[in-house]
């Protein structure tokens, strides 16, 4: 199931639900039909659509394999980059069993062990799937991947020169850690169908906190990892371009983009029975008005709007324009305070320790 809609449209469909005026009468809203709809609208879909990208990545790699020119290259690392923005999309639902059983580590763990990654190459061993099976999550998935599509950051002609020598073994490599990827990705679909029934089916807070802990385990990821520590604004360590997420492909800003989109996507997913009208229900009881559904649009928004607006990749806009990185994180944290203070606790959502907590 593809997904084309656009990042504006997104913005503009939130702004077309709007908030209630506090005094019209706010329906109740069936939450097992909220959760139905960001299970099937959203959850799933992005799983789609993954698998459909990590294949065509696979399918890509055989293709260089059999003919190694720098064509057949280029458009692996552009299918790679498609990829690797999907799951900019997936990354927000790393929720129950997913999240407990350490799924996503095995698609996408960075940074990759790149001095590992150059000694597999040069080695001995046979770089297949098994192989790559029974490699650690620092040496598979899209970061590896990336290292050894982009390395350094070099153009896709200086790339297949340095690897001339052993270009079979590359692009053996590039297979077996592909296939690995389109099987993981699969699996992942799998394990998130069997959630459908105890996700969907539920009315009471279980699915509501491992959302509302989603959101904020991804907003704080976005905030102090993929700006704070790059830009020294989180941690003590001062400017480090090297720490931003996929610091060879240059595409940090697409992949926070992507990253909103998704948020934005699944508040909405549903039409008018979405997760906007249950904050405007509740919020409407409470205290007779709907405010907070606006002040997290303003937020998406902002967010937004700053990182389209970037002109340069984060690891030189952190060392070109610190200012308007720090706007950016700034947002980012209004937009963690709506989610994580003000909707957790309207909602009586319990919010826990993640490893990227900390304001």
């Amino acid at each position: 199931m593809k997904r084309s809609v656009s990042y504006f449209f997104i913005f503009s469909l939130l702004w077309a639900c709007g908030s209630p005026d506090s005094n019209d009468k706010v329906e109740p809203v069936d939450r097992s039909q909220v959760f139905q709809n960001i299970f099937k609208e959203a959850i799933v879909p992005a799983h789609e659509d993954l698998i459909s990208a990590t294949e065509d990545v696979l399918a890509q790699a055989k293709v260089f394999q059999e003919n190694s020119d720098i064509e057949s290259l280029e458009k692996l690392r552009t299918l790679w980059t498609k990829a690797r923005i999907q799951w900019a999309h997936v990354e927000l639902y790393n929720i129950g069993e997913i999240n407990e059983g350490f799924a996503h580590y095995r698609l996408n763990r960075y940074p990759a062990n790149t001095d590992k990654l150059e000694s597999n190459l040069k080695g001995a061993d046979e770089l297949d799937l098994a192989f790559v099976e029974s490699a650690g999550s620092n040496t598979v998935g899209f970061a590896a991947l990336e290292f050894l599509l982009f390395k350094d950051g070099q153009e896709t002609e200086a790339v297949l020169a340095e690897r001339q020598e052993m270009r079979e073994r590359y692009a053996d490599y590039l297979v077996a850690l592909s296939q690995y990827l389109s099987d993981e990705s699969k699996v992942l679909l799998e394990k998130i169908n069997g959630m459908e029934s105890v996700w969907s089916a539920n009315t009471d807070m279980y699915s509501m906190n491992q959302l509302v802990n989603a959101y904020v385990a991804l907003i704080e990821t976005m905030k102090n990892n993929k700006v704070g520590k790059p830009s020294g604004l989180y941690g003590s360590q001062g400017e480090d371009p090297s720490l931003v997420e996929c610091p060879y492909s240059k595409i940090s800003f697409a992949l926070m983009e992507a990253n909103l989109q998704e948020l934005a996507h699944s508040f909405q997913a549903g039409g008018g029975t979405n997760l906007y009208a249950v904050l405007d229900q509740v919020q409407t009881e409470v205290s007779g008005s709907a405010e907070l559904s606006g002040i997290i649009q303003n937020a998406f928004t902002e967010s937004n709007s700053l990182l389209v607006s970037m002109d340069l990749p984060l690891s030189e806009m952190v060392l070109e324009d610190p200012v308007k990185v720090a706007e950016l994180h700034a947002a980012l944290h209004d937009l963690l305070l709506a989610v994580k203070v003000d909707m957790a606790n309207l909602l009586g959502v319990t919010v826990v320790f993640n490893d990227n907590d900390g304001d």
